[in-house]
Order: C-alpha cells, then sequence, then structure tokens
C-alpha cells in the first residue's frame, strides 16, 4: 500500500485531562520500513510583513477545549529570528504540537512519526514543525 492522502480529518483527543480537538487540513500516511509516518500539513493565509507580523485570513484552529490555543508560544526557542515567515510560523507552533500529539495517540504511533508542515499559501512557503 502506497501512501495516502486524507483531507479535512478532524480529531479529538484527551491529553492530561483536558480536549484536544481540531480539523486537520490534510494528513499524509505513509508507510515505510521502520512503519507508518503521519505528515500533518496546515495551510495559512497569513500574509507576513518584514516584521514577521500581519496576520491575514486565517485563524488558529485547533486548541484545548474547543477554542482556540491556550497554550503559549515556546520558551527559549529563537531559530525564527532571521526569517520572518519563519516568526509567523512560531504563532503556530502550539497549535501544530497539538495536532501532532493528538494524531499520533490517535494512531497509536510514537509522535516523533508525525510531523507537521505549516504552510503559508500567499508567500508559497512550508515550515516544518517538529
Amino acid at each position: 500500500e502506497g501512501t495516502t492522502v486524507e483531507r479535512e480529518v478532524p480529531f479529538v483527543a484527551r491529553e492530561e485531562g483536558e480536549i484536544i480537538q481540531g480539523v486537520a487540513d490534510r494528513v499524509l500516511r505513509i508507510p515505510e520500513e521502520a512503519g507508518v509516518r503521519l505528515v500533518v500539513v496546515d495551510w495559512k493565509t497569513d500574509r507576513v510583513t518584514e516584521d514577521g507580523g500581519g496576520r491575514g485570513l486565517d485563524t488558529a484552529k485547533a486548541g484545548r477545549g474547543g477554542g482556540g490555543s491556550s497554550e503559549g508560544k515556546p520558551s527559549g526557542e529563537e531559530p525564527y529570528a532571521a526569517d520572518p515567515l519563519a516568526v509567523q510560523a512560531q504563532e503556530y507552533h502550539p497549535q501544530m504540537q497539538a495536532y501532532r500529539r493528538a494524531l499520533a495517540r490517535l494512531h497509536r504511533l510514537p509522535v516523533e512519526r508525525v510531523e507537521g508542515v505549516l504552510a503559508f499559501l500567499p508567500a508559497g512557503r512550508t515550515v516544518p514543525v517538529t
């Protein structure tokens, strides 16, 4: 069996007594010799400015308890500083980590086997999230 692609994949998972729910834009299920690997792709319509700001039409879709993400930005992580798009991607880091953990749990995979990718449509670029 080859790679399969699922569109608009809703999920609900419990983590540390809280509910994580969302809709992944695309989930690729890739069979490999080491086992299945998932790639979760989330489209972003943000228009990024030079300082990394400037949200466009998109809003964070996944969170705890059904609202927006209540997790803060990762602390102490500075690899994003040089690239404005990466600065914007940092805002979505908690959301994508929640997607990865939830889908790993639902597919009974280690979280290391689930990759996250933010696809910034206006910029025509992707940013991996691990």
